[in-house]
């Protein structure tokens, strides 16, 4: 039977684009990181994120029903591990130029790409909740800009053969 730690162990081996995921609830920004993003379907456009029930970001999605996606590039290290660390909450959004879309939510303007979306679904699975987004809107960056990865507690890049 697959343990808890032999499974992160296994999963540390599983390429990740490395995303951001945003929201506003009661006029307050919440934001987080997450590479357990995925689409769903293109008609309509909709995709699911993993959030953990403890994180900072999840009440907020639950109550506000919106959140953003946003597709960090290469030159998103920094504000990746600023995000991921719950001692600069505070500090999160005072990096990087900030926009909204159709919902409101915090758009990063310097990500690959940003799928703004509005909840169509929340599932409850194990510590995390599955929330499927119906997507409002999106922004392209940078064309042919090089993607943010993560493997194995470490970032690198994606370049085409």
């Amino acid at each position: 039977m697959a343990t808890a730690a032999k499974f992160k162990m296994g999963m540390r081996n599983l390429v990740s684009g490395v995303c951001l995921i945003t929201t506003l609830d009661e006029q307050s920004r919440y934001g987080m990181v997450a590479t357990a993003v995925s689409s769903v379907a293109a008609d309509p456009p909709m995709l699911l994120v993993c959030v953990n029930r403890s994180a900072s970001l999840h009440d907020p999605v639950k109550r506000s029903g919106i959140f953003c996606v946003n597709i960090l590039g290469h030159h998103g290290v920094e504000i990746s591990e600023q995000f991921s660390n719950s001692a600069l909450r505070d500090e999160r959004f005072k990096t990087g130029r900030w926009t909204t879309l159709a919902t409101g939510s915090p758009v990063l303007m310097d990500a690959m790409a940003s799928l703004d979306c509005r909840v169509a679904e929340f599932v409850d699975s194990a510590t995390h909740t599955i929330i499927v987004g119906r997507v409002e809107d999106v922004q392209i960056g940078e064309v042919n800009a090089v993607p943010l990865a993560y493997l194995n507690g470490s970032y690198g890049t994606f370049h085409k053969r």
